[in-house]
């Protein structure tokens, strides 16, 4: 059974697509929904530049929808410029505009795959922002496990989301 809720976003039972023409009203619709989506932004960016900046070095968005954080982390400040970028996601539509997004910038790579599926570089930083809350609870837990694995020394992994959750394990699924 599929639904459509708000601007066209697509829900299926048991889980979300963000593909056909979800990418041209993604923006507008999170600035809406999610309380304070760019002070959020704001943040991750703030915080990245105590993770980045120890020369050269990689970090990931997982879940980069339309580009517009990953845009923002790379263009953030000096020691962002000097990192590699790569944003994931999984639907091609959202690469797609990920990738018009970053046009302009060398040091940004947009790649479409599956964040439960994927291995990770040794990396500086990873955000994932309100993105894990999509991945099935059955492999939470392993995504997060392989971040931080990847993540080098001093390096950090900054999970937003939003969750109503009866105590601290944010629906990790551990096995």
């Amino acid at each position: 059974m599929r639904v459509t809720v708000g601007d066209g976003l697509q829900a299926s039972t048991g889980g979300w697509t963000f593909a056909g023409g979800v990418p041209r009203v993604f923006v507008d619709h999170a600035r809406r929904s999610v309380p304070l989506y760019d002070i959020g932004h704001e943040l991750v960016c703030n915080l990245s530049s105590c993770f980045i900046g120890r020369g050269r070095g990689l970090a990931y968005e997982l879940g980069a929808a339309t580009g517009e954080l990953l845009r923002r982390l790379a263009t953030h400040g000096a020691a962002s410029c000097a990192i590699q970028w790569v944003g994931v996601d999984r639907e091609a539509g959202m690469v797609a505009e990920a990738r018009r997004h970053r046009d302009d910038l060398d040091d940004v790579e947009v790649i479409q795959g599956d964040i439960t599926a994927m291995s990770y570089e040794p990396c500086d930083f990873v955000v994932a922002y309100l993105t894990l809350h999509f991945v099935p609870l059955d492999v939470r837990f392993e995504v997060v496990q392989r971040v931080c694995a990847a993540l080098r020394p001093g390096g950090a992994f900054f999970l937003f989301e939003k969750v109503l959750s009866p105590d601290a394990r944010l629906g990790l699924g551990r096995k």
